[in-house]
């Protein structure tokens, strides 16, 4: 597709959301009376992204330094997993996470900042998709090229950290005349590599449900804030009002005075 058709769709992905099936078919009716017929059929074959997704685009093209850093953190995630896999500490695997959970709450913030300024609401569910899809892109090859361009349509699953379960298991280590290798030593490196692999798994498990678990926290305490902004601009007003109503009783109270007076 040629590069100005790429940069079309950029665009396209950048628009607001209810404008992105109008400008999509547009887009696909000025391809094809320029001839392009294939790239007029991909372009109108593009899916609206659902509100997250659209969330998440919008993301990409304010937040580039953060996205970046959610991208990194899970590169980071998914090396400290397959070094763990060979031995490596397990604190550099809570490291990872820990970055990676810091970037994807500041970006979630952003995100209902967002959606509040677009007109949706930036409910706990959306704002834990965008988490989830967050966590899930950061690890999964297809996922992180869609996040980097800002062309995601849909929510992705986190589950199972995507790639870091293709990660291979080190293999054993071949002795130098398999002739002359105890079977005993074998029995008992076989039982080894399961004791490691079985604690990794419960590691994954534990870390996955952390991490979902830390990121529910984080955009809970961004609901919590809004409510309290929410709440805080409605106490203002009050007493706005308390004082206007005291100043109108103040000034009936000196003209009743000066009635009885006379």
């Amino acid at each position: 597709m040629p590069s100005s058709v790429e940069e079309e769709i950029d665009r396209l992905y950048g628009k607001p959301l209810d404008e992105f099936t109008a400008a999509r078919d547009a887009l696909a009716r000025d391809l094809r009376r320029a001839g392009d017929s294939a790239a007029a059929e991909e372009v109108k074959a593009l899916r609206k992204p659902t509100v997250s997704a659209w969330a998440i685009n919008q993301l990409a093209r304010n937040e580039r330094m953060k996205v970046r850093s959610v991208l990194v953190g899970g590169e980071k995630l998914r090396s400290a997993h397959a070094e763990l896999l060979g031995g490596g500490r397990p604190a550099k695997v809570t490291e990872a996470s820990d970055a990676e959970r810091k970037a994807i709450s500041h970006l979630v913030s952003s995100a209902a900042k967002i959606l509040s300024q677009a007109g949706h609401s930036p409910n706990e569910s959306t704002l834990e998709r965008v988490a989830s899809t967050l966590r899930a892109a950061a690890v999964d090859d297809e996922g992180r090229l869609l996040l980097e361009k800002g062309r995601l349509t849909r929510d992705l699953d986190p589950s199972g950290f995507g790639p870091l379960g293709a990660v291979a298991t080190p293999t054993r280590q071949r002795a130098k005349g398999a002739g002359r290798r105890a079977k005993t030593a074998d029995r008992d490196a076989r039982r080894r590599r399961k004791v490691a692999e079985e604690k990794l798994r419960a590691l994954r498990a534990e870390l996955s449900e952390l991490t979902k678990v830390a990121a529910d926290a984080d955009a809970r305490v961004g609901a919590v804030r809004r409510e309290l902004r929410a709440a805080e601009a409605e106490a203002r007003e009050a007493r706005r009002k308390v004082e206007r109503a005291a100043q109108r009783l103040e000034t009936a109270e000196n003209e009743l005075a000066q009635l009885r007076g006379r």
